[in-house]
């Protein structure tokens, strides 16, 4: 009997490199939250669907279903109001927040770490300082210093999107010459989407007032082999007889939803994915589904995690296969490693003895 800690460890051939391929054509942005933290202080600024936590605010209310941003639009996400007696609710430079510490400046002696997730996707980290930061640049209690920045590179470029950092402040001294406001900021200004507001008031100046952080989110055009999604499961047996079962609905749009995956094996142990973090969906051409295949491509290579006997923090990598009907030429590859990295299921393109897996468009 094979209980958790014992390590199943079989041939990983069939297990190919993995990139993240996450749309087509567009992407709708369900989710974003923007952690910036130091030894000192962490602030959290996420939207309404989320939980911030006791350190964090909430900014910004997405239309139900997300916010749909398609080729060549433009969101932009910035501070929506203001804290009372603190500030802007998206003041990322001093991590602006409703408790103590209400502010705590990200400076040369206090550095900043800021990390950005959309729909539950971690896509940028960074310790070095970027415009959200201040670049690691502030002047603790200093009420001149201009943060504004216009958006800089892309620090995310996914196939279906690329995200750029700017901020905007004419709170503080003289503007720019690039200006107060990263272009485009507002829809008036060429932004598609705008969820941001001036504070009213902040003590500095009289309206119209921002001191903070920015996202822009430009929709991109994605390679057709990201469409579709694959279900199914079934049964594969390993050289000494143990039998592994799995089940799973998976999207290529690792935005789309549902993506679950459960696998099963002796002596009652299982993996169940919380998060599907990268996909990609590929036709190889020496495999011929038939009957006719309906969907662009018949090999599924995903990364997630989740859970090992009911513990967060596990992981998994794997290769599902439909290899067209009945199912006793598709195969199934898996990598499950936990909490702690360690491989506890690892087990190279085994053909289902039982079971089908199924492409779909």
């Amino acid at each position: 009997m094979m209980k958790l800690g014992t390590r199943v460890v079989y041939s990983m051939l069939g297990l190919v490199a993995l990139s993240t391929v996450v749309a087509n054509a567009q992407v709708t942005i369900s989710s974003v939250k923007v952690t910036v933290t130091s030894g000192t202080s962490t602030a959290v600024y996420c939207d309404s669907s989320l939980a911030c936590g006791p350190s964090g605010t909430v900014v910004w209310t997405l239309p139900a279903g997300g916010q749909f941003v398609d080729v060549g639009q433009k969101l932009v996400l910035a501070q929506t109001g203001l804290i009372a007696g603190v500030g802007g609710n998206f003041d990322t430079s001093d991590r602006a927040q409703p408790g103590n510490p209400t502010l705590a400046e990200c400076t040369t002696t206090d550095h900043c770490t800021v990390m950005i997730e959309i729909n539950n996707v971690q896509v940028y980290s960074n310790a070095a300082g970027d415009a959200l930061n201040a670049f690691n640049a502030d002047i603790p209690s200093n009420q001149t210093q201009t943060e504004a920045s216009q958006w800089g590179v892309d620090v995310a470029n996914k196939p279906n999107y690329s995200l750029q950092l700017g901020y905007a402040d004419n709170e503080h001294a003289a503007c720019p010459a690039g200006g107060c406001f990263p272009n485009p900021f507002t829809v008036a200004s060429g932004a598609t989407y705008f969820f941001g507001a001036g504070v009213g008031a902040s003590g500095i100046c009289a309206s119209n007032c921002y001191d903070s952080g920015a996202l822009l989110i430009t929709g991109k055009l994605a390679a057709p082999t990201a469409v579709g999604r694959m279900t199914g499961g079934g049964s594969i047996f390993l050289p000494d007889g143990t039998r592994v079962t799995h089940g799973f609905e998976i999207h290529c749009d690792i935005t789309d939803v549902p993506n679950t995956l459960e696998v099963n094996w002796p002596a009652a142990n299982n993996f169940h994915m919380d998060t599907l973090t990268a996909a990609k969906c590929t036709d190889d051409p020496n495999i011929n589904q038939k009957p006719p295949k309906s969907s662009p491509f018949d090999t599924f290579v995903g990364t997630g995690t989740g859970k090992l006997n009911g513990v967060a923090g596990a992981s998994i990598t794997f290769t599902f296969v439909d290899a067209g009907e009945p199912g006793t030429s598709d195969t199934a590859a898996y990598l499950i490693k936990d909490k702690d990295g360690n491989t506890v299921l690892s087990v190279g393109a085994t053909l289902l003895t039982k079971g089908n897996h199924q492409a779909h468009k």
